[in-house]
């Protein structure tokens, strides 16, 4: 896993103005889960945060880390902010990761990078977006969706046989009409 640090006086300001989170229950005893969408409302990273003392630290996969780095800097020149990034590479135990599947806990990949709406990755239910913080990148069609549109995906959890390996697409029987994307997997 990787950690982006927030720090800087205008830290928590510009966090709530572009994470899907309200910044303002983040305490050194709650972290929160967040994500981080593009214009068009789709999820471009997703973060778990924690507060440090004057330090946000947002604890990413290491495959996205540089994505979501370079998905937030444009918007950090405008603040007084610094952006950092630390590579952590540490081995996830497979049991813990198994349990993260299991509860809905989701992480992208870039695979998956800007392909799903919060709704369709369950960040609702995870208590993950706030529809009465105000505004961040997406925020329209996030809201839009949520008070007048319909979901057409949604994330499930599905166990399949041990020892076998699922395509990164899971298709119909007969190969024609895609049935969804497998997110990840614990084996």
């Amino acid at each position: 896993m990787a950690i982006l640090t927030v720090s800087g006086l205008d830290a928590r300001a510009f966090l709530q103005g572009q994470l899907t989170c309200d910044l303002k229950l983040l305490t050194p005893t709650h972290p929160l889960r967040g994500a981080h969408c593009n214009l068009k409302g789709r999820v471009e990273a997703l973060y778990d945060l924690f507060s440090a003392g004057d330090e946000i630290l947002l604890k990413t996969p290491d495959d996205v880390a540089e994505h979501a780095l370079q998905h937030l800097q444009p918007y950090a020149r405008f603040s007084k902010v610094k952006l950092s990034l630390t590579m952590d590479h540490a081995v996830v135990d497979p049991a813990a990761r198994i349990a993260e599947i299991q509860a809905k806990h989701v992480r992208l990949h870039p695979e998956t990078v800007g392909r799903f709406l919060p709704q369709e990755l369950a960040l609702v239910e995870a208590g993950a977006v706030s529809f009465n913080k105000g505004c961040y990148l997406g925020q329209e069609i996030v809201a839009r969706l949520h008070y007048l549109g319909q979901l057409k995906r949604v994330l499930v959890y599905r166990q399949g046989e041990k020892g076998s390996q699922p395509d990164f697409e899971w298709v119909d029987g007969y190969g024609k009409h895609q049935l969804g994307l497998v997110e990840q997997c614990g084996v």
